[in-house]
This record gives C-alpha cells, structure tokens and sequence, in this order.
C-alpha cells in the first residue's frame, strides 16, 4: 500500500501498459500502431506520453495482457491504478500458493518468503511490472495439473496469452494432461497467439 503511490523506480513499463489500454479504450489497435503514430496524437498527455519507452515500436504484450490493460484503462487510467491491478494478481497469487501448500501439507515459511520478498513489492507494487497477472494463472495450472487437467489447461493458456514466459511450462504440463486438455490448450494458446 505504501508503495501504490510512489512514482516507479526501476522500470517506466507502467506507463507503456496504461497507454496501450488508453490507445485499445479509444479503438486503436496496439500491435498495428505504435505510440509515435500521428493518429495517436490526441491520446497523448504530460504524465504517461513523455515516459513510455520505445515509442516507435507497437506492442510487445499477448492479447490477455492488452484486454487487462485496457480495463484499467475504464476504470481507473492512472498509474496507481494499474499498480493497483498488478498488485491484486500477487495477492492472489500469494493466495494459490498458500492453499496450494495446505493441499500439500507443506510448510507456509515459503510462500511467506515470497510474500515478504522485498524485490517482490518493489517490482509490483512500486515499479508496476506486469508478471503477477500471468503467473497467477501458471500457479493455477500447476495446482490443478493432476486433479482437474482441463481447467489447468484453460489457466496455462491464460498464462501464455498474458505473457510468453509460461510458454516453457507447457511441454511439461502437456506431458502430464490426457488428450482432451493437450487439445484444448494448443488450440487456445495456437488461436491466441495467432491472433498476437
């Protein structure tokens, strides 16, 4: 909390997320149109425009990681509030593991470790790096791996459309899924990643 308002430290990537979702609100397409575009003159202003890296290039992001910010993009277009939506993945994510351990009658000192790591709340919370959307969903997909493969196959794809990472868990998961969840997560991912 103490960390949402301070201006980020390590990375300007904040400011690139929050105008993707302003360029995508404003029917733009990201992927076609890189910030500098003339067209998207208009979207400019004096806090996001003047920090975002690279304005000549279009988007790097899956489509899942653009639909996410171009919801923060509706609700709250500020840089707080995008950190805010970063920092909600992580304590959902802090929330798979910690039941994730229950489950496995393990020892919670480790999700706590991650929980409290100080380079953790400084990345998300103070920086506003996007990773705790993606690696909620690939915590999910390893947590239902053996008991529910086809909803761990809809959470890996989820995984993989919010950022490439995941993509090397997934000849590991698709090794552990019976066919009907190896299909429907190369056809999820493969549709997606077409369309990215």
């Amino acid at each position: 909390v103490l960390l949402l308002p301070l201006t980020p430290s390590l990375s300007g990537d904040v400011y690139r997320y929050l105008w993707e979702g302003r360029v995508l609100v404003a029917g733009g397409d990201p992927y076609r149109q890189s910030p500098s575009d003339p067209a998207l003159r208009a979207l400019r202003d004096d806090v996001v425009w003047p920090q975002i890296n690279h304005p000549e290039l279009s988007t790097i992001y899956p489509p899942l990681a653009e639909a996410g910010f171009a919801l923060v993009a509706r609700v709250w277009p500020t840089v707080a509030g995008m950190k805010l939506w970063i920092v909600l993945h992580d304590l959902l994510l802090v929330g798979v593991l910690a039941f994730w351990s229950k489950r496995e009658r393990g020892s919670g000192v480790w999700v706590l470790a991650y929980a409290w790591n100080p380079l953790v709340l400084v990345e998300y919370a103070g920086s506003g790096h996007n990773d705790p959307t993606s690696m909620v969903w690939l915590a999910l997909a390893l947590l239902l791996m053996d008991r529910k493969p086809m909803g761990s196959a809809l959470a890996a794809s989820a995984a993989v459309l919010t950022k490439l990472v995941p993509l090397v868990a997934i000849p590991f998961l698709l090794a552990r899924w019976p066919w009907r969840a190896r299909v429907l997560a190369i056809a999820l991912i493969g549709t997606g990643l077409g369309w990215f």
